[in-house]
């Protein structure tokens, strides 16, 4: 661990100028068993399976840190790399959470509390579903200005509360999809309760294109959010919807690949950070990556708890890159600022407020807008090319490509 972790000493002398930790401060292997954690010498402990990351009794608290080295070792240490850049440049499209948004006043949400009193994740302890949370839900994904006059999908669409939004603000249609049968038959009676007239499945049965044959203002689907999206053709819905549903698949780029092609105009995401960058190990360059665990959590319609599953969990940086190779290349990162009553952020704190150490919080919003034409959209993967015969060849020894390969 010395011979490992001394030129690291010396990286960070360069940045903070600390003579006295370059000099003094002993390296020692911090990665220990979680059983380990009592021996009161650990910064960083993980748990047998590999999945649960804690802080030990030795960690560098962030006032120590804010002490010894000011606010820029902070910021980096929160807001590192590429995130820290495109914040200082203002390119975050951001929701500010202000006197103006709690308590909430106005809103469509307002008028129609039963999407809100309804919804057994009130009762969760960690991120509560509440009326500011579900507003500001609403305005970081579906901005009036995106959704009106435009079709919705909405995938893991629960009771309907986005979509009751969505058309509120003028969207066009709304098709919901859920793969639970309890979330379906509610969400069908609160939109109904909400004055939105349906148009069965049977009866619109055009996915297709994204519209009813029907009269109705919405249309909701009793299936998986994969098989929906695979039966819909290229470009049959303006809008595309996933909020926290992203992190139950094992293969979340095929299922990001299809919002994508179904995806006239943009698609909006909701989904959670992987555990290891939530514990402070992500890249502060923010790469592209993704974590498997059998520990990912969805919510059931019918009693207060979560189902447990397999997932390979996507990072904010690894949605976008899909997303764009989708050709949606207009990619806006939406953040939650912080309340300054604490009371209030509490229930906004997975949206507003990074955990020490980490680079993004533990949910985040992204809003992707199609930038290339219809004939050139699409995302291929090495194996459909090698079957069709298409794709960029690179020349063993020549270190650049040679040219591309037509069908």
């Amino acid at each position: 661990w010395k011979t490992y972790k001394q030129p690291l000493k010396e990286e960070i002398y360069l940045f903070t100028g600390d003579g006295e930790y370059r000099s003094d401060k002993e390296k020692v292997g911090s990665m220990l068993r979680e059983h380990e954690l009592e021996l009161g010498n650990a910064v960083m402990g993980i748990s047998p399976s590999g999945h649960v990351l804690r802080w030990g009794p030795s960690s560098l608290l962030p006032s120590e840190c804010l002490r010894k080295y000011g606010t820029a070792v902070l910021d980096l240490l929160v807001f590192g790399g590429s995130a820290a850049r495109e914040r200082e440049e203002g390119t975050w499209d951001e929701v500010i959470v202000s006197d103006l948004v709690h308590p909430v006043v106005k809103s469509p949400l307002l008028d129609h509390m039963a999407f809100v009193e309804k919804d057994s994740r009130q009762r969760r302890e960690w991120n509560p579903v509440t009326l500011l949370t579900l507003e500001i839900k609403c305005r970081a994904l579906l901005p009036p200005s995106l959704v009106q006059g435009r079709s919705l999908l909405d995938l893991g669409s629960c009771l309907g509360a986005m979509s009751h939004w969505a058309l509120s603000h003028g969207a066009s249609r709304a098709v919901l999809v859920d793969a639970q049968e309890g979330f379906v038959e509610r969400s069908r009676g609160l939109m109904l309760e909400a004055g939105w007239s349906e148009t069965p499945m049977s009866v619109a049965a055009a996915p297709e294109d994204g519209q009813s044959k029907g009269n109705g203002l919405f249309s909701v689907a009793l299936r998986g959010m994969l098989a929906f999206l695979q039966s819909c053709d290229t470009g049959s819905f303006d809008v595309v919807l996933a909020a926290g549903v992203i992190h139950c698949v094992t293969d979340p780029c095929t299922v990001l690949r299809e919002c994508a092609r179904v995806a006239r105009v943009a698609v909006c995401v909701e989904s959670v950070t992987p555990d290891a960058e939530l514990a402070g190990l992500g890249s502060r360059w923010e790469a592209p990556s993704a974590e498997f665990t059998m520990h990912s959590l969805c919510n059931m319609s019918d009693q207060d708890a979560s189902l447990q599953g397999s997932a390979l969990i996507a990072n904010r940086s690894m949605v976008e890159c899909v997303l764009r190779a989708g050709g949606l290349g207009a990619v806006s990162r939406v953040h939650v600022k912080r309340h300054p009553d604490p009371d209030v952020n509490r229930h906004i704190a997975t949206y507003s407020t990074p955990r020490a150490f980490c680079q993004t919080t533990t949910r985040f919003f992204v809003r992707a807008l199609r930038t290339c034409s219809v004939a050139s959209r699409g995302l291929s993967s090495l194996e459909d090319q090698v079957a069709s015969g298409e794709g960029t060849v690179r020349e063993w020894g020549s270190g650049a490509a040679s040219g591309s390969v037509a069908p």
